[in-house]
């Protein structure tokens, strides 16, 4: 199954109104790390040209305490309803001891900002006000196309800090827990009788499944149906009753990749070494 990361950069967290401007950078402390991935290593692929900041700084990171001052005071916008043109040249997720604490896409040309506010103004020029602060962004993209190696390649650098964080972490890397997954679709009125969807599956999940490992997730819903993703080691599908409708079929994980920032080449190496780990291509750009 082709796994792919998801940057779901209209999700995020500290933001506020304040006299009709949206505060982007509120109630952080300063001591983050900054990484602005820029576009043509991140997808989709748009075919919109650089910028001449993308030019010259490429993919970058800032974790001085007063470039973080100097956006925090600067990232103030008033929010805008229409944002059609808008088409990312950065997404910037932003850590705290490698851990994920935010994101936001920025469109240069169109001078627009996507957050968990929603679309607001952007000042491009802000960015020159920490252009002494930016250190070049090392970036490597690891796709596996065998999953023992990578869950080795996985373990041995987990704790690194060489690993991009994302909102979508918890549910991309359970492929680190579980062999494969499927998708299915369930009748609201049949299986839940009316009742919450998510009592209902809770219940009946252990009761169907006592000897399996498995996780699942309820993550679209309708006053008819509900969609529900179930990672498992072995494909379970032959014990779903009538009401579990397969969208997509069981496939063990066979397409994984796993983006890496400012790693040591070295240690990398010797690491690679060390598993025997080959089977895995660098890819340029994550679509």
């Amino acid at each position: 199954m082709k796994i792919k990361i998801i940057f779901v950069f209209l999700s995020s967290i500290f933001l506020i109104s304040c006299q009709n401007k949206a505060i982007l950078l509120d109630n952080i402390n300063t001591n983050l790390e900054f990484y602005f991935i820029s576009s043509e290593i991140m997808g989709p692929n748009t075919e919109k040209e650089q910028t001449n900041f993308q030019k010259k700084n490429n993919s970058f990171y800032i974790d001085n305490k007063e470039a973080v001052e100097i956006l925090k005071k600067e990232w103030k916008y008033r929010s805008i309803k229409n944002f059609d043109n808008f088409v990312a040249d950065y997404y910037l997720t932003y850590t705290e001891n490698g851990i994920y604490r935010g994101e936001i896409s920025i469109d240069l040309s169109n001078n627009i900002a996507v957050s968990g506010y929603g679309p607001t103004y952007f000042d491009a020029r802000s960015l020159d006000k920490i252009q002494k602060y930016i250190k070049p962004l090392k970036t490597k993209f690891f796709e596996f196309t065998n999953l023992s190696e990578a869950k080795l390649f996985y373990k041995a650098i987990k704790d690194k800090h060489w690993i991009l964080p994302s909102s979508n972490d918890v549910e991309y890397y359970k492929w680190t827990e579980f062999d494969g997954e499927t998708i299915i679709q369930v009748n609201n009125k049949k299986f839940a009788r009316d009742k919450d969807i998510k009592k209902a599956f809770d219940k009946y999940m252990p009761k169907q499944f006592p000897n399996d490992e498995y996780y699942y997730n309820i993550f679209r819903f309708t006053p008819q149906n509900s969609s529900i993703r179930i990672c498992s080691n072995i494909d379970l599908s032959k014990k779903f009753p009538k009401e579990f409708h397969v969208i997509v079929p069981w496939k063990k994980y066979d397409n994984i990749i796993i983006p890496l920032i400012n790693y040591n080449e070295i240690e990398l190496t010797k690491i690679l070494f060390a598993f025997n780990i080959q089977q895995y291509k660098i890819i340029d750009k994550i679509e």
